[in-house]
C-alpha cells in the first residue's frame, strides 16, 4: 500500500514532470527539478483529496 503510493509520484514525475530523462545539467540545478516535481505531485494530489471531501466537512 505504502510503495504503491510512492510509486504513483514516481510515475507522475517521469510522464508529466519530465524528470525520465532531464533537460538540466548539475546536480543542484536536477535537485532543484525533482524537488519541485515531486511538490507539483504533492499539491495535485492534496486538490483531488480536498475537491473530495464534502464543503461543510473542513473544520
Amino acid at each position: 500500500m505504502i510503495r504503491k503510493r510512492i510509486e504513483e509520484h514516481f510515475g507522475w514525475g517521469k510522464t508529466v514532470g519530465r524528470i525520465r530523462q532531464t533537460v538540466y545539467r548539475g546536480i543542484k540545478r536536477v535537485d532543484q527539478h525533482f524537488k519541485l516535481t515531486m511538490l507539483a505531485s504533492n499539491l495535485t494530489r492534496m486538490a483531488r483529496i480536498l475537491a473530495a471531501v464534502p464543503q461543510g466537512a473542513v473544520k
